[in-house]
């Protein structure tokens, strides 16, 4: 029996995928670093988003009998990697981390938009919709750049404690 070789859609949703999962724990990872309690609800907010995704993604690809891979890619695990190389020699902070969050994003967000003109059909829906939350979750993360920033700035107006290393 002959395979055939995936649609192209699917190994679009699989490239997706696995970018996902990168985020994931890539939040997972800077949540354990951030200090305000805010930053780190936010980051649990894109992680529960990032986690649907994930599912909505890997139902995607199973629906057409593929099986979904989420191992994650190189770069991000030398992402996570340096963010925990940060940790560990206290040179972390909730601005810098969330720098290295909107770079992130941005790149993501990228990813997205070079994909967008290459699915078609339902699946092009899923890919919208997720691209949208990205643009949403970029606009959160400014918004609360330009808050910590204000703090740091600040700090009598935070009850929280965001001030720089």
């Amino acid at each position: 029996m002959t395979q055939t070789a995936p649609h192209p859609s699917l190994e679009i949703l699989q490239e997706l995928l696995v970018i996902n999962v990168d985020a994931a724990k890539f939040y997972e990872a800077t949540s354990a670093l951030a200090k305000s309690e805010a930053f780190k609800k936010s980051l649990g907010d894109f992680l529960t988003q990032r986690k649907i995704w994930i599912n909505d993604l890997q139902t995607r690809i199973a629906t057409a009998n593929r099986d979904p891979q989420e191992s994650g890619t190189l770069l991000g695990k030398l992402q996570r990697g340096w963010l925990d190389l940060r940790g560990r020699i206290n040179a972390t902070d909730d601005l810098s981390l969330l720098g290295e969050v909107l770079e992130s994003e941005e790149e993501i967000r990228r990813r997205y938009e070079a994909v967008r003109v290459r699915i078609d059909g339902p699946m092009a829906a899923l890919v919208q919709r997720q691209y949208e939350g990205l643009l949403a979750t970029g606009r959160a993360l400014h918004a609360l750049k330009a808050r910590l920033t204000s703090e740091r700035s600040d700090p009598a107006s935070s009850d929280e404690g965001v001030h720089g290393a």
